[in-house]
């Protein structure tokens, strides 16, 4: 259910919260998917729960889903503050 999938999101928020922070500054990948868009993953994120809520067919998984895009957002925030500090060149 709903709850299950929060859950499970937040579970793997906090596992990957320092993924980033940790990273040692190398170089940027801005070919394939990163020519076009910045965080492909977090698109597709994006496109799978929105498609979750269409097909579970319950209003209540909208608020679930606005909840969840908060949450990216936030980490978006929060990874394009780091490689802008991090990358000189860094858009």
């Amino acid at each position: 259910g709903s709850g299950g999938l929060v859950l499970t999101q937040l579970l793997g928020w906090l596992l990957t919260l320092t993924s980033v922070l940790l990273l040692k500054p190398g170089s940027i990948c801005t070919t394939g998917p990163y020519a076009i868009i910045r965080h492909p993953m977090y698109l597709g994120y994006l496109i799978w729960l929105g498609a979750w809520v269409i097909l579970s067919n319950l209003w209540f998984n909208v608020l679930v889903w606005a909840v969840l895009l908060l949450g990216l957002v936030i980490r978006l925030q929060q990874e394009e503050a780091y490689l802008a500090a991090a990358f000189s060149a860094y858009p």
